[in-house]
């Protein structure tokens, strides 16, 4: 066979819409108090004041990442959320690894990309400079590194899911709450399976 298949019309449709809906006049509305703080302390760090860590502001991933934004595109409000735009547009395309037959399926993965797409939330925390886009996304992707490597059990989702954990652990305290929930339900499933 040969051209595009509609499935795969259908992706590509929905991550254009993912990243014109994410990044379009992201500037278009005043910096929130909490995305202030986030860009101010990003912006002290690209332009060379150091990072110092505070409990009060998470991990270091945001200003890190924010800091080279900066030091490629410049210092603004659009700017400062290009990064979370990214994480939004990835978490849209994440269920196209969840299209196993054992899984979500074909047309399940479709599904779940386009409700990802027309989330407001999900919408509303790809385009605002706070952790939540970053945890949501990097928690998709530790299920989908657990799930496809219950599925066939492949070194790959072993390294993904630890260098998710990794990321995870920059980003935001939370992942020790998102860590413990997913080991308990691997043991629970792990013991009912001997019975």
């Amino acid at each position: 066979r040969t051209g595009v298949s509609v499935e795969t019309f259908l992706y590509l449709v929905i991550m254009v819409a993912a990243v014109l809906t994410r990044f379009w006049n992201l500037g278009g509305k005043a910096l929130h108090h909490d995305e202030s703080l986030h860009a101010y302390y990003s912006w002290v760090f690209a332009t060379g004041g150091g990072y110092q860590h505070h409990p009060l502001m998470h991990g270091p991933f945001l200003f890190h990442a924010n800091a080279l934004v900066y030091l490629l595109f410049g210092d603004s409000d659009a700017s400062s959320r290009f990064m979370p735009a990214l994480f939004g547009v990835a978490a849209v395309g994440l269920p196209y690894l969840l299209r196993g037959p054992n899984l979500l399926g074909r047309w399940g993965a479709l599904v779940s990309s386009f409700l990802l797409l027309i989330s407001p939330v999900i919408l509303y925390q790809s385009r605002y400079i706070r952790h939540d886009v970053y945890t949501f996304t990097g928690t998709l992707l530790l299920f989908i590194a657990i799930v496809r490597y219950w599925d066939v059990p492949q070194r790959r989702w072993l390294v993904i899911g630890a260098g998710t954990i990794a990321f995870l652990l920059t980003n935001h305290e939370i992942v020790f709450a998102i860590v413990a929930i997913f080991a308990g339900y691997l043991y629970g499933a792990l013991l009912l399976g001997r019975a």
